[in-house]
């Protein structure tokens, strides 16, 4: 099933439960807009992370680039991506590991953005 809100939309399998869900956000900081977690203890979070310094604790200077050329100019690959992406996540100290799940792919919203 699809969920989302104004700036973001993610689709998850019928077996999560989601227990938080905002539809957008106003604040200059890292915000967790979807929670939700699948039997046996799976968990999907999404963040929304701003570009610029409030991000720096995530994604440095190069990654950031990185992702806006992807989102915004239509440079770089999903495999770019999701390798920044998981990347990025491992340096959190509250993650264990991480690990991809299947090939990293494009996918577009009803206006045709990435």
């Amino acid at each position: 099933r699809e969920r989302g809100g104004v700036q973001w939309t993610v689709t998850l399998p019928e077996e999560f439960a989601v227990s938080r869900q905002l539809e957008s956000i106003v604040r200059v900081r890292v915000e967790q807009v979807l929670a939700a977690e699948a039997p046996g203890g799976l968990q999907c979070k999404l963040l929304l992370v701003p570009f610029g310094q409030q991000a720096s604790g995530s994604l440095d200077s190069d990654e950031q680039l990185s992702l806006a050329k992807y989102f915004f100019d239509a440079q770089g690959s999903p495999t770019e991506v999701a390798r920044t992406m998981l990347t990025s996540a491992g340096r959190s100290p509250g993650v264990l590991s991480t690990a991809q799940s299947g090939e990293a792919s494009l996918a577009r919203d009803g206006s045709g953005r990435r």
